[in-house]
């Protein structure tokens, strides 16, 4: 199916290239091997030759749900002097919401600049 589906995204010169995008992080998908499942072989020599496969390194969407739900108790902290803005800042930190949020905007980049026409 994959193959056809690059036929779809053939160019001038030929070739039938398929991006696959996968969110999760490398290790994750590599660890999923051992339970049975995996992710796609994509390359020259491999199952899927016509494909590239490109990881995002965003955490499962529990982690991402936590950080968001985090973020939210601390936009509801009141703001009363220095110590409270540090403790704000620390608390920031502690979600881990931006720096999951910078994956995936990030990834979705990526993903859109993938899809420009040259």
């Amino acid at each position: 199916m994959l193959e056809i589906i690059g036929y779809c995204n053939s160019s001038e010169n030929g070739t039938t290239k398929v991006a696959i995008y996968d969110a999760r992080p490398l290790l994750n998908a590599q660890a999923n091997m051992i339970k049975g499942g995996g992710y796609e072989a994509c390359g020259p020599g491999k199952n899927y030759q016509n494909c590239s496969l490109f990881f995002g390194d965003i955490e499962n969407i529990h982690d991402v749900r936590k950080a968001t739900e985090k973020m939210f108790a601390l936009g509801l902290m009141k703001q009363k002097g220095k110590q409270i803005a540090r403790e704000w800042m620390m608390g920031l930190d502690q979600t881990q919401y931006l720096q999951l949020l910078s994956r995936i905007l990030s990834f979705s980049n990526d993903l859109l600049n993938s899809m420009l026409v040259d």
